[in-house]
């Protein structure tokens, strides 16, 4: 008790000595010293020998941890609680333990022995490894030091082999299996430092199994981009260090997994799609199959995939690639239906009148027929009449034949002295005009196809696509004329 003053305090007084200095505590002495101008009272005097072990804490990517990182001592013996708090869009991974993954959050361990521990936390789409391992040259290049969060150079693993050309290898491991489809690889930008052949690996189970191969890197920082893997384990086996032949090193592994939306949207006509419409989230570098499935009565016509247009189905294509799908039905021709209007069809055109000349009909004639096709699916469009049309191809010239027999041309009462034969064509059409005419053909969407001046009055019509158009010619006094016919292929 020492009295200041007129009052008289207690003060108890512990002193902490270091660690690691018990061996000679018999020689121990202490020492206290006074004031001369105060009195000092000395109740008692305990010495007590604890002996404590230190813990070093500290955090992989984005988080906190109680106890805060640094090193803090514990009586040997005692219960230490360890909890980590991620920041952030970060989540918790796992805790390592002297080396070892920990599972759960928090976890309690006991200070038997010097202790290290720290908290894995992934970073967004990053994901940290929980433990590294290799080969390492010396005690300042761990292969932790390439899991460590830090990609400056002259921070990562070094590994010196007895010869050059001789390969090596670091292994990054999880707690449990992780999906990954990105890495990066930070090696030095020093070229003469850098690691030029190395492949990525991944363990299935029962071996090592190669993602990709690089060979004569010169990048600081090379990215690999590959189908998603799912595994626990993760290896980088070396062949060439390059110039420096016997030293490979890397500063830094990080490890992605990247994904892309895509949006399926709703469908043109009637049918069903897979993925189904809304939208989804894929592994960024995946393959994906889109599959359309046409309602009854109806047919699959296009994919339309950001704008363009794709025929094949089921078709695969790349996440990365493509971020809006629509798929398009149009409806397929009722046989049944088409063989009742054309029965119809032919009935009326039995009362057509001929037009000027034998075996030749009147635009009329054909027109009913198009018509007859209309009515049997309820279209009013023409743009879907050319789709009825090019389902029909087969059957629809035998039919046509049935009630526009030995068609050669058509005629256009309008139009003295005109004549553009043969309809429906397959190859060359004739105008029959004295003069070089010039003449443009439209499909029935209203899109030129060709316009051009015909040489010896003759229309190629072979490179067109089997189906219905419009040709508009131009004559000599500026008058226009316009038709309509088929093309189709014998």
């Amino acid at each position: 008790t020492i009295k200041a003053g007129q009052e008289w305090q207690r003060y108890n007084t512990q002193v902490l000595l270091e660690t690691g200095r018990t061996e000679n505590r018999e020689n121990w002495r202490f020492l206290m010293a006074f004031r001369t101008d105060a009195t000092y009272t000395i109740d008692s005097l305990e010495v007590y020998i604890t002996e404590e072990e230190n813990l070093t804490v500290s955090a992989l990517g984005s988080g906190n941890t109680i106890p805060a990182g640094g090193t803090h001592f514990y009586s040997k013996g005692s219960s230490v609680e360890l909890t980590a708090t991620p920041t952030g869009e970060a989540a918790f991974l796992s805790w390592v333990v002297n080396g070892e993954e920990v599972e759960g959050n928090p976890i309690e361990i006991t200070m038997d022995k010097s202790t290290s521990a720290y908290a894995v936390f992934s970073d967004g789409n990053m994901l940290r490894f929980a433990m590294a391992s290799a080969l390492n040259f010396n005690d300042d290049s761990y292969p932790d030091k390439a899991n460590d969060g830090i990609t400056d150079n002259w921070t990562g693993w070094v590994h010196k082999v007895a010869s050059a050309g001789d390969p090596s290898w670091i292994e990054f491991t999880w707690n449990h299996p992780q999906t990954f489809n990105r890495i990066l690889v930070y090696a030095n930008s020093n070229q003469t430092y850098n690691i030029n052949d190395y492949t990525i690996q991944y363990w299935d189970g029962s071996a090592f199994r190669d993602i990709v191969t690089i060979e004569d890197n010169t990048e600081a920082v090379r990215t690999s981009t590959f189908p998603s893997v799912t595994a626990s384990r993760l290896r980088l086996y070396c062949t060439d260090a390059g110039a420096q032949a016997q030293f490979y090193r890397i500063d830094e592994v990080e490890v992605y997994y990247d994904t892309k939306e895509l949006a399926m949207t709703e469908v043109v006509g009637n049918g069903i799609v897979y993925p189904d419409v809304g939208i989804h989230t894929f592994a960024r570098y995946d393959t994906i199959q889109l599959i359309a499935a046409p309602e009854t009565d109806w047919g699959f016509s296009k994919w339309v995939i950001d704008g363009s247009d794709v025929i094949q189905n089921p078709v695969t294509v790349i996440a990365n690639d493509i971020s809006s799908v629509t798929a398009h039905f149009s409806l397929v021709l009722d046989r049944t239906a088409l063989q009742a209007a054309l029965d119809n069809a032919k009935e009326m055109v039995d009362t057509v009148t001929i037009g000027n000349g034998a075996g030749e009909y009147s635009l009329a004639v054909f027109e009913i027929a198009i018509n007859a096709i209309i009515d049997a699916q309820n279209v009013l469009d023409t743009v879907t009449v050319q789709s009825v049309v090019d389902s029909a191809l087969v059957n629809f010239n035998a039919e046509m034949a049935k009630f526009v027999p030995n068609i050669t041309g058509i005629h256009n009462p309008n139009t003295t002295g005109l004549r553009i034969y043969p309809n429906p064509v397959s190859d060359v059409m004739y105008i029959d005009a004295g003069e070089p005419v010039r003449y443009k053909i439209t499909d029935t969407s209203g899109r030129v196809i060709i316009d051009q001046v015909a040489e010896q009055n003759r229309i190629y019509a072979g490179p067109l696509q089997d189906g219905i158009y419009f040709i508009q010619v131009v004559l000599e006094n500026h008058s226009v004329v316009i038709k309509k016919f088929l093309k189709w292929s014998q």
